[in-house]
């Protein structure tokens, strides 16, 4: 019994001497990672291929190793671009590739920027942005100017240049009603393929009057926020206590397209702007290039009489009336043209306000040449 026993004890001794031996032994000589590294010279911003790469097992720590694209990582960047270069037999890092999932680009911002027509700016904000944002929401970015009640002499568009016909005068392009149009080509004239695409309501779009408010930026992803920071009262100085907590959103960081820089900037520098968040449902490849009808003076104007009359039932319409664009898609129903009479104003198929305002039944007297309530004592009430 006890030869027995001390065999049993002495093969337990051996195994546990085995198993001690191969986990020293691999923590001393951990398993290698396979790391990827360049095979060739890589120049910067090449698109990366796999011949470019080999794989060299090498033990490093795992700290180390998140540093490295490694093998089972390398199909991700295939395809991707090189941010730096790259010498034969230099491991492929994180921060060597241009991804908008680079998991660097935490600490270096112009990796994320996959998109060459895309760049980053910060946004200041104040009380005109809902609080809650975080990175990788979308929003839009609303620029207004003006203030209502403010006196504004009207700002032409396409103002007429030295020499060409002065006040009266239809922008060239546009239709006199009786088969003529103006000349065009001349500085400060519509462009005729631009005339022949407004047609009716070019006249009464020639001028922009603030205030006036448009969307200039569509679709913004944000990829930071920058908070305030604030003196934590509760800070007793132990460890993983911060000294600071965060306060409210003062900034933020957003990527746009490269030619909405410039349209940014000046909303930041003048007027008023306000940050929209998107719904995560939303189309916003649909919305990125949308262009909007926008909302100025005239158009609240406008769109005040458009609603009262569709109230009293003296004018319908195919849809309910809105601000934005209304003196466009309503105003040639309001007002008489300037420019003399044109061949079904208001109506002709195909114009913007084709269909958009319609006089109901009976609004019409018999004789007379406009509607009750829009050129008669309704419409002048309204504008005294």
């Amino acid at each position: 019994m006890t030869r027995r026993l001390s065999l049993v004890l002495g093969i337990l001794l051996a195994v546990g001497a085995f198993v001690g031996i191969l986990l020293v032994g691999a923590v001393v000589n951990p398993s290698p990672y396979h790391v990827v590294v360049a095979v060739t010279e890589i120049r910067p911003g090449a698109v990366l291929e796999e011949s470019m790469f080999g794989v060299d097992p090498q033990v490093v720590s795992p700290r180390v190793a998140q540093e490295y694209v490694l093998e089972e990582e390398l199909p991700q960047v295939l395809g991707k671009r090189a941010a730096r270069l790259l010498l034969p037999g230099q491991p492929l890092m994180h921060y060597d590739v241009v991804a908008e999932d680079n998991p660097a680009a935490r600490r270096h911002l112009a990796l994320a920027l996959e998109d060459p027509d895309l760049a980053a700016l910060v946004i200041p904000v104040d009380d005109n942005a809902p609080d809650g944002i975080l990175p990788g929401d979308v929003v839009a970015v609303v620029w207004s100017v003006g203030e209502a009640g403010m006196e504004f002499a009207p700002v032409e568009a396409y103002p007429p240049a030295p020499g060409t016909p002065g006040e009266g005068t239809p922008p060239a392009g546009v239709p006199t009603g009786e088969g003529e149009e103006t000349s065009a080509g001349l500085p400060g004239s519509l462009p005729p393929e631009v005339a022949a695409l407004l047609g009716e309501t070019a006249g009464s779009i020639s001028e922009v009057e603030p205030p006036l408010a448009k969307t200039i930026v569509n679709v913004a992803r944000v990829i930071g926020v920058r908070r305030e920071r604030e003196a934590n009262p509760a800070y007793t100085g132990q460890e993983g206590e911060s000294p600071y907590v965060e306060g409210r959103i003062v900034g933020l960081e957003v990527v746009v397209p490269r030619d909405e820089l410039e349209a940014v900037q000046f909303a930041i520098a003048n007027g008023k702007y306000s940050v929209a968040v998107l719904s995560p449902n939303a189309d916003v490849g649909d919305q990125a290039d949308a262009s909007t009808l926008g909302v100025t003076w005239q158009d609240v104007k406008d769109y005040f009489l458009a609603d009262r009359l569709r109230a009293m039932g003296v004018l319908t319409t195919t849809g309910p009336v809105r601000p934005a664009g209304a003196s466009t898609l309503y105003g040639p129903a309001l007002h008489p043209s300037p420019f003399g009479s044109r061949s079904g104003a208001g109506s002709t198929a195909g114009s913007p306000a084709a269909g958009a305002l319609v006089p109901s039944t009976g609004a019409v007297e018999a004789g007379s040449e406009e509607p009750t309530g829009v050129g008669g004592e309704s419409a002048a009430g309204e504008e005294g």
